[in-house]
């Protein structure tokens, strides 16, 4: 009996990147990457490996982020994913405490699903932020955050769907 010819799933092969993805992985960071497409386009399996890149590279002191709109939602899209792209041992995570480490480095868990969210990253200082579905947060929080990556090379990696032409995002940032 011959094997199947049926494609293999993404999720089972982790290196396998399209000729946008590649070129977003080996071009240089600005300190705001904004990875925007469709549902299902590859933002987020991309954008981890991009982020996970950058947080091993920074200084071991440094602090970090990472934001969902809620944090379930944050857990479902990409704390599991990125915990099968770099492995248990690299990456462990515990939402009841908000708290990860990626490669030895703290990285904060948030959710930002309101205007009370800003208070959430008041007073942090941040090495990097890697917001999921971000044109869903309020504009005082991502405003709030922006202020806070003041450390030397400090980077934002975000992931979003197209959204309507006036969004705060499209139009300031």
């Amino acid at each position: 009996m011959l094997a199947s010819s049926a494609p293999t799933p993404l999720a089972s092969r982790p290196f396998d990147f399209s000729q946008k993805q590649k070129d977003f992985l080996l071009a240089d960071d600005r300190r705001l990457n904004f990875l925007e497409g469709s549902i299902r386009s590859g933002k987020t399996h991309v954008s981890l490996w991009k982020w996970a890149l950058f947080v091993a590279s920074c200084p071991k002191d440094y602090e970090f982020i990472m934001v969902g709109k809620t944090l379930t939602s944050l857990k479902r899209n990409c704390l599991t994913a990125l915990q099968k792209k770099v492995g248990k041992r690299n990456f462990k995570f515990t939402l009841s405490t908000k708290e990860a480490w990626l490669f030895g480095r703290r990285v904060w868990l948030e959710g930002a699903n309101d205007e009370r969210a800003e208070g959430k990253v008041q007073g942090m200082t941040l090495g990097g932020a890697y917001c999921d579905e971000v044109t869903l947060y309020p504009e005082s929080f991502f405003s709030m955050l922006l202020g806070r990556l003041s450390l030397d090379g400090a980077r934002l990696y975000a992931t979003c769907n197209p959204e309507y032409p006036k969004h705060y995002i499209k139009v300031r940032y």
